[in-house]
Order: C-alpha cells, then sequence, then structure tokens
C-alpha cells in the first residue's frame, strides 16, 4: 500500500511516457478522420482519384497489418 506523498511515487519518466501516449494517441486519430474525410472527397470529385486512394488505403493497412 502507498502512504505518505503521491509525488514520491510517479517518476517524471512516467509523466512523459503517459503524455507522449497520449498524444500519439491523439494524432492517430486525427489522421484517420482527415484521410477519411480526404477518401469521400476524392471519392465524389473524381471517380479515378477515390478508387486510387481506397486501393492505396487499403494496401497500406494489408501491409501495415503484415508486420
Amino acid at each position: 500500500s502507498f502512504h505518505g506523498n503521491p509525488s514520491q511515487y510517479i517518476s517524471s519518466d512516467n509523466v512523459k511516457g503517459v503524455v507522449l501516449a497520449l498524444s500519439s494517441s491523439l494524432f492517430i486519430g486525427a489522421s484517420f478522420i482527415v484521410k477519411k474525410k480526404g477518401l469521400k472527397k476524392a471519392a465524389s470529385s473524381s471517380t479515378r482519384a477515390g478508387e486510387f486512394l481506397c486501393t492505396y488505403s487499403k494496401f497500406r493497412s494489408f501491409l501495415v497489418a503484415q508486420s
């Protein structure tokens, strides 16, 4: 059990790790949203561009999943 000042149990490395993990998650989520919006816009404006981007996105996701 923990007794005393809680700050003595939390190191600055732990705080940095949590901040980096949270900011990384936010950036990944934001890039996913931007990509989806871009794919929808490209698909609605030009069939070839939309098909290419969707195919590229699926291929890239497949490669990431395989590694």
